[in-house]
């Protein structure tokens, strides 16, 4: 899988579990928001808005009353990928 599938499928699965557990958070908002402009992106466009999401999603997250332990998880583990 391509760097952008990967992305994609970890944001649907956060996106999944902020509905869950912070369905009405900005940091849940940004996040449905992420993924579907990801997920019908270009290439190119991908890469100026993962630009974009690496600056603000750690803004929102700290905003954001404490996340379930797997929304934690999902996140960092996005983050992780981000920066390889």
């Amino acid at each position: 899988m391509s760097t952008k599938e990967n992305v994609v499928a970890i944001l649907e699965k956060l996106k999944t579990e902020l509905k869950q557990t912070q369905p009405d958070t900005k940091f849940t908002e940004y996040i449905e928001e992420t993924f579907t402009v990801f997920k019908n992106s270009t290439d190119e466009a991908f890469k100026d808005e993962l630009h974009k999401f690496t600056n603000m999603a750690p803004v929102l997250k700290r905003s954001t009353p404490k996340l379930s332990s797997k929304a934690s998880e999902l996140f960092d583990k996005l983050q992780a990928l981000i920066q390889k």
